[in-house]
């Protein structure tokens, strides 16, 4: 479910789940975590096959990805690697 931001514009999840942000087409974050995400991004809150399914729908890209050019792994700490 994608949480809605507040007047603010900020989106707020604390709960033990799997997150998604995203920009665009960008993943910003994906990973199950229990740690507070706030963003200014589409934040989506699920399992792990509900983020997957929405990764699929809006053929989202995960730049994080290993054999990226960027350099970045933000799945390093999450146990997940790619995607």
């Amino acid at each position: 479910m994608i949480i809605q931001p507040n007047e603010q514009g900020w989106a707020f999840d604390e709960s033990t789940a799997w997150k998604l942000v995203y920009d665009g087409i960008t993943i910003i974050f994906y990973g199950e975590t229990e740690k507070a995400i706030s963003t200014q991004s589409v934040l989506f809150v699920g399992t792990k096959a509900e983020c997957d399914a929405e990764i699929a729908r809006l053929g989202l890209v995960d730049v994080s990805a290993k054999g990226n050019d960027n350099g970045l792994d933000l799945h390093a700490d999450s146990g997940e690697g790619t995607n």
